[in-house]
């Protein structure tokens, strides 16, 4: 579980910026839910429009390869409207994915095989890039 500022908990089952990965073309694109390719936890709602945009400028300065999920058709969240869902994104480490969901919760998603702490591990290490996501 990683707590950020505001008490946000975040989970998901180094800290010198990775070389980007390939995305892997025999992983399925997360969906948000469990599957055999994908791990996956929920947070509770986090009273943010800007977590995506966030996560892939930090994911980016990580290193890794970013994606947008969606973006055939256009989502309302809170006051903010854009074309897509979720940010996934190809690190060294492995691959991740943050989704919004309807009521502001946040779903994240790993591909297996990974634990919950190797998760945990990654999004720290994108979170704590350059502060974008969390206002660190």
């Amino acid at each position: 579980m990683l707590t950020l500022s505001g008490g946000l908990a975040l989970s998901c089952g180094g800290s010198a910026p990775a070389p980007s990965a390939p995305p892997r073309p025999d992983v399925e694109q997360f969906a948000g839910v469990e599957t055999a390719e994908w791990l996956v936890q929920e947070t509770g709602p986090i009273g943010r429009d800007d977590i995506l945009p966030a996560f892939e400028a930090n994911a980016q300065e990580y290193g890794c390869q970013t994606y947008q999920l969606g973006g055939t058709e256009t989502q309302r969240t809170y006051a903010h409207v854009r074309s897509y869902y979720g940010i996934s994104a190809s690190c060294r480490e492995g691959t991740i994915a943050l989704m919004t969901m309807v009521g502001g919760t946040v779903r994240i998603g790993c591909t297996k095989p990974t634990t919950r702490e190797a998760c945990d591990a990654l999004l720290r290490n994108i979170s704590e890039g350059n502060g974008h996501i969390w206002g660190n």
